[in-house]
């Protein structure tokens, strides 16, 4: 029998906690207990000196033992700041590139990875916060460079993110439209994920397109969750059916096996008609399984000594020195420099 696809979208905040300490090893925690198999993180830093000077996404997926695509919609410099597809199954890409923004750059994130034997396109974004701006950048996600390319049609899509779009706004109108929202298995929506601390926003969302079927969607709400970033991580399950109606072969990653084996695969040849060469690489991704912790340490620990309890191959991160209280922040306490919704 095989196991369900685990895929979770997690807006990291730069790293930065509800307690405003920097700390990449507090979220790598999180993403550990949850056993996903593709993860889309947004807004994270790379190379700044506010968080100094780390890689989030390389050192967030040493810890995990994946491999990771990073695209810097901002780029100042030696300084980066954007978003990141993470796995440890076979994974290359597609394409990466910006929005349509006003203030701070927006970006997004295709990839084509392997899941039990079956291609699937993974999408990452992050939408800005203004409505007419959100609704530019959902128009060109479905345009021909991206989710409307004669690549996409009738493949299976996911696509995650941050999309700053509750369910009664048009951005999420639009995409809805097109994709399928993944659901609970009564059919109501996962709960709010922003702010952290006490969720009153349906902000990330995952959608899916093709033979792919959610099985259960959930946010995580553990202690630890609260308080790693200003966003919690929602994570879906997913079923990857046949062609002939019934379940792919192989295991589909979750569970106690985390995908382990379909690094030892190459990705298929694609058939029909070929995406966009565009920053187009492939990657080595060795087999392994992302491993829950041993145990949840309180979130007011001391310092941690990097990714603790993910056994005895985890990496560990640096830690950086604690940021300082943000100033100048918009309605939602952040600081004017790019740490947006």
């Amino acid at each position: 029998m095989t196991r369900p696809l685990r895929v979770l979208s997690y807006n990291v905040h730069g790293c930065v906690g509800g307690d405003r300490r920097l700390d990449p090893g507090r979220v790598a925690e999180v993403i550990a207990e949850a056993r996903p198999d593709i993860v889309a993180l947004q807004e994270l830093d790379v190379g700044r000196s506010r968080s100094g000077g780390i890689d989030q996404a390389h050192h967030i997926a040493a810890a995990l033992e994946m491999t990771s695509v990073f695209h810097p919609a901002m780029h100042v410099a030696e300084e980066k700041y954007g978003d990141a597809i993470l796995t440890a199954l076979p994974m290359r890409t597609v394409r990466t590139g910006g929005l349509p923004s006003v203030g701070e750059p927006r970006g997004a994130i295709w990839c084509e990875i392997e899941a039990g034997g079956r291609s699937l396109f993974v999408f990452n974004t992050h939408l800005g916060v203004l409505r007419r701006q959100r609704r530019q950048q959902v128009a060109t996600l479905l345009g021909e460079d991206w989710l409307g390319n004669a690549a996409c049609a009738g493949r299976d899509l996911i696509v995650m993110g941050d999309f700053n779009s509750i369910p009664s706004s048009p951005a999420f109108a639009r995409l809805a439209s097109r994709l399928q929202l993944a659901r609970r298995p009564d059919g109501r929506l996962a709960g709010p994920t922003f702010p952290a601390r006490l969720p009153l926003l349906r902000l990330d969302h995952i959608f899916l397109s093709g033979r792919l079927r959610c099985l259960d969607v959930e946010v995580l709400r553990t202690p630890l969750a609260r308080i790693a970033s200003d966003h919690l991580p929602l994570l879906a399950r997913l079923e990857i059916v046949g062609e002939a109606g019934g379940e792919a072969g192989g295991e589909a990653g979750g569970g106690g096996g985390g995908g382990r084996g379909w690094g030892r695969r190459r990705l298929r040849a694609a058939g029909g008609p070929r995406p966009p060469a565009v920053a187009v690489m492939s990657l080595a991704v060795r087999p392994c399984a992302v491993r829950p912790r041993r145990s949840a340490p309180a979130p007011d620990a001391g310092a941690r000594a990097g990714c603790s309890g993910h056994g005895s191959r985890r990496r560990p991160i640096p830690r950086s020195p604690r940021r300082g209280a943000c100033r100048g922040g918009d309605r939602r306490g952040r600081s004017a420099s790019p740490r947006g919704r």
